[in-house]
């Protein structure tokens, strides 16, 4: 699998903080697709590369509207948001994206307290807070595609 950024003059993806819009990852058509969605780039870049790891196909995104993007152009099995980001929160993007995918599992991150992220976010929406160890990001992310499929 190789990760190609969508806008080709954004090479280090890790390391810019101007990565803007979304970037693709390209594998074969049976893989199941996340959605990831974070104003950190480190952060985004740490899920990204995990999901990689893990065999999924990864659509990476900066913002709500660059992940409402993205979902309207591409079958998705799940959709990992942070809360707190500029222009759609993460509630504002899963009520957006499950406009157009209804019953789309979502994992929620954030470094807030989860009592807040809760309070503001739609239900049925699974919560984890940041920092996490990957193996259990992981382990969740697998749980949501493997229950969506059930």
């Amino acid at each position: 699998m190789s990760v190609k950024p969508l806008d080709p003059n954004l090479n280090d993806m890790a390391d810019s903080d101007s990565r803007d819009g979304a970037f693709e990852t390209y594998a074969a058509a049976d893989e199941k697709v996340v959605v990831v969605v974070d104003d950190e780039p480190a952060m985004l870049c740490i899920m990204e590369a995990a999901l990689l790891s893990a065999g999924y196909r990864v659509i990476a995104a900066t913002d709500g509207l660059s992940a409402l993007d993205a979902a309207s152009k591409s079958r998705v099995d799940l959709l990992v948001v942070d809360f707190l980001m500029p222009k759609m929160n993460g509630a504002e993007t899963t009520h957006a994206i499950w406009k157009l995918c209804p019953g789309l599992p979502v994992l929620m991150v954030s470094g807030l307290p989860m009592e807040e992220v809760r309070a503001a976010a739609p239900p049925a929406v699974n919560f984890m807070q940041k920092p996490f160890e990957i193996w259990r990001f992981l382990e969740r992310a697998q749980a949501l595609v493997q229950e969506k499929q059930g």
